[in-house]
This record gives structure tokens, C-alpha cells and sequence, in this order.
């Protein structure tokens, strides 16, 4: 009788073997991925607003699998460094994107994207001519999950990518190093160009700019706008706008932009339309330029994939300016909601919904204006004004070591220093300026450490410490002498009024992370702490494509689903 109960257990124990299911195994190979990358989109804005989000923003929040707890795991989060970041799977000590700029070993300021006069990278202006600047990825020094997917198309199929952006940093980090202009299947950026008022992009990516760019140019005609009218998306007096502070502008850089008309074009300026990138309408436009490529890829070929990255700079632009607690940050992110309902909608006319995936993310976000802080109570939020900062510490290190200029600027608070003077120097001397620093620096109010560069390097840290994140923007030549820790609510900044994104607390680091695909990656909230380096290769997997090359993150917990027993 025993015998006969334990074969019947074990023919069981086959049975349930035979049954098991792994859930979402059946997940559709998107054959449309739309990435938006909302810049300096805290995750404290869908804590804050998520009940008052409607429309499409709130739909894929609903809909999707939720990352509660992403992180940006470095120390000085930028524009360009964090889409770098999200591409390449890798932190700016291997893919070399310290900043929007830094200065390199010769002194010279550095622009992420830019060429100089290369004109094998030259801008393409209104005419179809080119500038006399350029721009290209050199720069970034890591392969990412962009390069993987033109470079692995399945058989007989064609993948598309394109990368879209108001800045072009943010389009050519997310766009990848695979350059191939005549080619269609390539790695593509396209920006808006404040010169000219056009999207545009450089001959490291096309021979020519598109047709279908130039067209859309001509039908928006951004470049014949003096003003935009703010048009609120709900009544300003109604519980949408009822938060505190959304109407205090004592800190602000600007006067209020919502309910006016925004001016949108100063010829006395370099970028005589660098406004238009502050007002709702640009990424009504921006979105507009996305269906725009949808059709003239994908829609044309069917035998094609698609991989759109959609980079939002909007919000950035105005948290600079006004801060996360403003109304007109508050309301353009309701207009972001308004305006995906109609984008998706508008897609899934015309690619059947189950093949698309849309995702949700942000570069960095966004820290509160110290003085507003500190009317808040918050007596240790203080601006710490660069230039003052760094004149008094030339003087200082003038008066104690007779060395005039040693310090040429401070970057992503960050101190770069002259090497063809500080390298003429013994190493006993060098050792007396750099600790001479290291005090003069932290004696400062709101200051709350530095470290050399050395220091850094040759520091062991635990994953998650604040050392770890200055040591995993540590790259030969870009980064500076000396990295400095400011206290929490505190900035180092040339701006009088206004806020930044540049520490390594909760407000700048943590970021939305959502996926959603009609019956593949739906309605789930995962709680586990994750880093954005997992996004590439995540990405990498669902598309069925190699992971981004020098990345050894893992894929995110959670996005597919544990083997579940029937």
C-alpha cells in the first residue's frame, strides 16, 4: 500500500512538472518601443499628482508595471550624463559622460555633443546648408542598447531607431555610437535647433536632412513665432493647482509663465528661439514629431521595428527655472498627460497594440530652490555662489603658496584645476595644496565633504554610499581635481535664484521607471530598490536582441514573471 501511494505521489509530482507555466512567456516582441524619457521627471511628481493624472500618463501608470524605487546611483546627475546612463547600462566612469560640459587637461571647456568646426559632423540649418558647428557622439564611449538593435535586426527585417529631443545632448546619447548617414536602419538623432527654429541634426547622421523633417518644419513654422499662450490645462482656482507654494514666485528666476504669452523669440540672443522649449506646446510639437517618424518608417515598411526614444526637455527647463513646486511645472506635467492620451491613441490606430511597448523613465530629478527651503524652515538650505567660491579660493591659495589662477573652474561641483601649473610642482607641494584645499572648501557653509580625485579612485565603498556615487563619475581626463559633497538643499551655482539637479539625495536621483504592453507587461507595482543601469539590458531582453555591450547589469526583478505551478 505504501509503494502504491508513493508512485501515485511522484506520477503526481510529473504531472505538475509537465503543467508548469512561466508566466508572460508569451510576451510579444514589441514591434514598436516608444521610450519616454521625461527630463528631470522626480518620481516625486507622480507621488505627488498621480490622483490628478487622467489621461495618458495616469493610463500607463495604471495600466503598467511600476518600479517604485528606481535610482540614478551617481553623484552629479545631469541631462547628458543620464541618458547616457539609461542607453548604455553603464555608469559615466566607462561611458565617459561626466556632465553636460567639463573641462579637459588642457583647461578647454568641453560640450558633450559638440564637433567644433568638423564638418563631416556638421548641423544642418534651415536651407538645407550646414553650420559652421557640429555635432556627433564621439564622446560617449560606451555601445549601448541603441547600437545592439540596428546591429541586430532578425532576419529579413529592418530596425529602425531614432532618437528625439529640444536638446541635443539628450537625443545623441540615447541615439548610440552606430553611425551610418545613408543608411536607414542606423542610429538617428534629430533636436530642435534654437538657432533657426527647426528640428534638425548633424551629417553624422544623415547625408541629407529627411524630407519628412523638412516638412514638418514648414507645417509647424516654430521659426515664424514671437509668443506662445500658456493656456492652463484645467481652471487655475480648481484643487489641480491647490499645492503649496504653486503660486510663490519669490525665488523663482521668472516671472510666471502660466495664463501669459510667453515670448518665444529674441533675435539679440545666440538662440534667438531657446523659449519655445519652455511653454507645453513644445512637447505638443515634440509628440507630433514622434507620430510624424512612426509613419515614415514602420507604417511604410512592415517589414520593419521601430525604436523611438522621445526625450521631454520641457520640464527641465522650467524646473530651472521656477522650481518642483510651481505651478507651471505642476501643470505642464498635466499637459503631458493630455497630450500622450491623444499619441497613444493616435499609434494604436495604426500598429496593432499588443506589438508596442511604451516606457516611462526620467534622466534625473529636480531639487528644491534653497531660499525656498529655507523660508520653509529647512535654516542649513543654502546657494553657495561658484564664482565667489572659486575667486576666494584662488586668492587664498595665491596668498599662501604665491600660485596665481590655479583653480580655472568649478563644473558639476567639481574643481578643476590648471594641470600645466599644478603639474610643474613636487609631490610634497602638491599634497600641502590639495589638503590645503580639501579644508578651505569644507569650511564653507552648506559644504558637507571633498575628495580628491586619487581619493576616490583608490576608495573601496559600500554599493550604495554616497562615496560610491562621486566614484562612479570618475572618468581620466573630464573629471576634476577635487569632487565637492554640499549638504542636503544646499547648491553650488552661478544663478542667483532658481534650482539645479546636482547632488546625490532622494530629490535628484530617483526616477519613475513604468513599462506597458497590452498583455505582456501589465498592472504590477514592484517595490524592489533597482538601478537605471538595469533598463538597457531589460530592454535588450524584451526586444530578443544582445545586451548593450559593456553593461553586466541584470535585468530588472520582476519584469518577467516567476515560473507560477497550475
Amino acid at each position: 500500500m505504501k509503494m502504491f501511494f508513493k508512485g501515485r505521489i511522484i506520477c503526481l509530482f510529473i504531472f505538475l512538472l509537465l503543467f508548469v507555466r512561466v508566466s508572460n512567456c508569451e510576451v510579444v516582441t514589441p514591434r514598436l518601443t516608444i521610450v519616454f524619457v521625461i527630463d528631470q521627471f522626480s518620481k516625486f511628481y507622480i507621488d505627488r499628482l498621480k490622483d490628478k493624472l487622467r489621461a495618458g500618463l495616469g493610463f500607463l501608470i495604471k495600466k503598467g508595471v511600476n518600479y517604485d524605487n528606481a535610482y540614478h546611483f551617481h553623484a552629479e546627475p545631469d541631462t547628458a550624463t543620464g541618458h547616457a546612463a539609461i542607453n548604455t547600462g553603464v555608469y559615466a566612469k566607462d561611458h565617459g559622460v561626466v556632465g553636460n560640459n567639463w573641462f579637459d587637461d588642457s583647461g578647454k571647456k568641453i560640450y558633450f555633443p559638440d564637433a567644433e568646426d568638423n564638418k563631416d559632423y556638421a548641423v544642418f540649418d534651415n536651407s538645407g546648408k550646414i553650420f559652421d558647428f557640429g555635432r556627433c557622439p564621439d564622446r560617449l564611449m560606451a555601445y549601448g542598447v541603441s547600437d545592439s538593435f540596428v546591429l541586430n535586426p532578425k532576419s529579413g527585417k529592418k530596425n529602425y531607431l531614432y532618437a528625439i529631443s529640444l536638446k541635443d545632448r539628450a537625443a545623441i546619447a540615447l541615439a548610440g555610437k552606430t553611425l551610418k548617414p545613408s543608411a536607414d536602419d542606423s542610429c538617428k538623432a534629430i533636436w530642435f535647433e534654437g538657432k533657426n527654429g527647426r528640428f534638425t541634426s548633424s551629417k553624422a547622421y544623415f547625408d541629407s536632412l529627411p524630407k519628412w523633417v523638412n516638412e514638418f518644419n514648414d507645417n509647424k513654422k516654430i521659426y515664424n513665432l514671437k509668443t506662445v499662450k500658456w493656456e492652463p490645462a484645467y481652471k487655475l482656482d480648481t484643487s489641480f493647482y491647490r499645492f503649496k507654494n504653486a503660486f510663490n514666485y519669490d525665488f523663482a528666476e521668472k516671472e510666471k509663465f502660466i495664463g501669459t504669452d510667453v515670448s518665444v523669440y529674441n533675435p539679440d540672443k545666440p538662440y534667438p528661439y531657446k523659449y519655445f522649449g519652455y511653454t507645453p506646446k513644445a512637447n505638443d510639437v515634440l509628440l507630433d514629431l514622434a507620430e510624424k517618424c512612426i509613419d515614415n518608417t514602420i507604417c511604410k515598411d512592415k517589414n520593419s521595428n521601430l525604436v523611438l526614444w522621445v526625450s521631454l526637455s520641457p520640464l527641465d527647463k522650467l524646473g530651472h527655472i521656477f522650481g518642483p513646486y510651481s505651478a507651471e511645472l505642476i501643470d505642464i506635467i498635466y499637459h503631458i498627460d493630455i497630450k500622450l492620451e491623444r499619441f497613444i491613441k493616435n499609434v494604436q490606430k495604426k500598429i496593432d497594440k499588443a506589438e508596442i511597448l511604451y516606457v516611462v523613465t526620467a534622466d534625473h530629478g529636480i531639487t528644491a530652490i534653497p531660499e525656498m527651503m529655507q523660508y520653509e524652515g529647512a535654516k542649513g538650505a543654502v546657494r553657495i555662489n561658484a564664482k565667489e567660491l572659486l575667486d576666494s579660493l584662488n586668492s587664498s591659495i595665491s596668498n599662501k603658496f604665491e600660485v596665481n589662477n590655479l583653480f580655472i573652474a568649478i563644473e558639476n561641483k567639481q574643481l578643476f584645476l590648471d594641470k600645466k601649473i599644478f603639474d610643474k610642482f613636487d609631490e610634497n607641494k602638491k599634497n600641502k595644496i590639495r589638503r590645503y584645499v580639501k579644508k578651505f572648501i569644507k569650511s564653507k557653509k552648506g559644504i558637507k565633504d571633498v575628495w580628491t580625485y586619487s581619493e576616490l579612485e583608490n576608495k573601496c565603498c559600500d554599493k550604495f554610499s554616497v562615496e560610491s556615487y562621486y566614484k562612479n563619475q570618475l572618468y581620466p581626463g573630464r573629471t576634476g581635481e577635487f569632487m565637492i559633497h554640499v549638504e542636503p538643499y544646499c547648491q553650488i551655482s552661478n544663478h542667483p535664484k532658481g534650482t539645479a539637479h546636482s547632488t546625490p539625495y532622494e530629490s535628484d536621483t530617483h526616477v519613475p521607471l513604468i513599462f506597458y504592453q497590452k498583455g505582456s507587461f501589465e498592472s504590477r507595482v514592484i517595490k524592489d530598490k533597482v538601478s537605471m543601469l538595469q533598463f538597457a539590458n531589460s530592454l535588450a531582453e524584451i526586444l530578443r536582441i544582445p545586451k548593450a555591450q559593456q553593461s553586466s547589469a541584470s535585468v530588472l526583478p520582476g519584469l518577467f514573471l516567476e515560473p507560477v505551478v497550475l
